[in-house]
């Protein structure tokens, strides 16, 4: 008992986000936005940590619970559902292979489960990072090899893996050392870039022998490492430009994963992308350049979170947690002020554009299109449809150098996506296979099937001049199908529904 007494007097309280950008507010003379409603926090919460927007279903129970933790109960159960750990393994994908994803197509499924498991399991982040830097064998077999290989498949090599790992794990830009000092950063010089390397200059990528479709991820002899690269195998590994103790004969890779979880940039890199992915962006907003090692410019809320995330031994889900139920996340985005000004000091919600997933998965979630197409063509026929689809998002919504979309930009292509797509405008019918036929069916007078169609896309009721607009034009139109399925086509295809706010 007394063990137990002590152990709760010594307990450190979670970081006060509000309190810590309450000071900034009050520096900058910033007021900020009122309290997001229930229904624009619950659609914002269940896109940011489930990759979908709610469903009709869960609008409708959420909007008539009167419990005071109503927010808290939500928050635990979406964090705990396979969509979050869906979502989460979409996101760490798109981190760690991005555009390399093609050099794997057949073993992307298989790391993909690696992902949603790691996740569903909420397994420590550093844990991860460990299994991910030290994994071997065939990618098809051990799928956490995949990020490696993918990085030195098809001539990468231990150079282009260095920039790989310090990108995606510490935020740190050393790949602009590869070939000479860094431009802009005096921390990082050619000589940390090749000591870096050094940790990978016995692993290799090859194909896997009678398969040539799948990738193994080995470690060879330090004597043939040094046949092949002298200039590198002659290096002494060292860690951002401090040395590494290897015994003899131990492991390179090993030793990376160690030292990599053991800085202070690993806890504060997870901690801004976190923070970017339910606040928009992050708290440094390069999210790929964090600067160095115990760098006193980093913002104090951000230094916070870290040594939080450190001392709760990397729990992703209790950071997303306590990041979420924050005063400063349930903002609204609604406000007349200076949007800008309020978004640049997370005073105010941020309107973002979905992610390709996002928008796929929610339109999946608004026309009931995947359950028809599974009812239609079986399960394992519909699953291939749906992932063509999303890969055609994707590139759609990719970059001009063919890497994978972060965020839906809006140029022609993806309007087009949306507006003439053969998903959208054959999903929005009103097929009794489809979410709008259950709505008519369902409902007998306009201003029911209104309110079920705002609920469904929009994730809130109609507004008294959207209902009684809505109403004359069904009206106009004798309430035909054709009409409702216009109505179904312009909440899908609008702004509201295509970004997260």
């Amino acid at each position: 008992m007394l063990a137990l007494l002590l152990t709760l007097a010594t307990a450190v309280a979670p970081p006060d986000v509000d309190a810590l950008l309450q000071e900034r507010w009050k520096q900058e003379g910033i007021t900020p936005a009122p309290a997001a409603d229930d229904a624009e926090f619950l659609r914002r919460v269940t896109l940011d940590l489930a990759g979908r927007i709610p469903t009709e279903a869960e609008v409708r129970a959420f909007l008539v619970d009167r419990r005071a933790d109503r927010r808290a109960v939500v928050v635990d159960r979406v964090l705990t559902s396979e969509d979050h750990a869906t979502h989460l393994a979409d996101v760490t994908m798109g981190l760690l292979l991005g555009a390399q994803e093609r050099l794997l197509r057949d073993a992307t499924d298989g790391f993909r489960a690696f992902l949603t498991t790691a996740f569903r399991e909420n397994r420590p982040q550093d844990t991860l990072a460990i299994q991910l830097l030290t994994a071997r064998g065939d990618v098809k077999q051990v799928p956490e090899a995949s990020f490696l290989v993918a990085q030195m498949a098809k001539g990468g090599g231990p150079d282009a893996a260095t920039s790989a790992v310090a990108r995606a794990f510490l935020g740190a830009p050393i790949q602009c050392a590869q070939c000479h000092d860094h431009p802009n950063n005096d921390r990082y010089k050619q000589k940390d870039f090749r000591a870096f390397s050094a940790f990978l200059v016995q692993t290799r990528a090859r194909p896997v022998r009678g398969d040539d479709k799948s990738f193994e991820l080995v470690d060879i002899p330090a004597r043939r490492a040094r046949r092949q690269a002298p200039e590198l195998a002659s290096v002494t590994p060292a860690f951002l430009g401090r040395a590494v103790v290897i015994p003899d004969g131990g492991d390179r890779r090993e030793a990376l994963a160690r030292a990599v979880v053991g800085s202070d940039l690993f806890a504060k890199h997870a901690v801004n992308r976190a923070w970017a992915m339910v606040f928009g962006r992050g708290l440094v907003t390069t999210l790929d350049d964090l600067g160095g090692e115990n760098d006193p410019s980093h913002p104090p809320l951000l230094q916070a979170l870290a040594e939080d995330f450190r001392r709760h031994g990397h729990d992703l889900r209790r950071l997303l947690r306590l990041l979420v139920l924050s005063g400063a996340y349930q903002r609204t985005s609604r406000t007349s002020e200076s949007q800008g000004r309020l978004e640049h000091a997370f005073a105010k919600a941020a309107v973002r554009p979905l992610t390709p997933e996002q928008l796929l998965r929610s339109v999946l979630v608004a026309t009931g299109a995947a359950e028809a197409a599974a009812e239609k063509h079986g399960e394992e026929k519909a699953e291939k449809r749906m992932k063509a689809v999303l890969r055609e998002y994707l590139f759609i919504h990719g970059d001009d150098e063919m890497g994978e979309a972060d965020t839906f930009n809006g140029n022609v292509p993806q309007a087009l996506l949306m507006f003439n797509g053969e998903l959208v405008n054959r999903a929005t019918r009103s097929h009794p296979s489809l979410v709008l036929g259950r709505i008519l069916d369902r409902h007998a007078t306009p201003s029911e099937r209104l309110e079920a169609m705002f609920l469904t896309t929009l994730s809130r009721p109609p507004t008294t001049d959207e209902r009684k607009r809505l109403e004359q034009y069904l009206a106009e139109h004798r309430n035909r199908p054709r009409a409702y399925e216009d109505v179904f086509y312009a909440l899908i295809t609008s702004t509201e529904f295509i970004t997260n706010h």
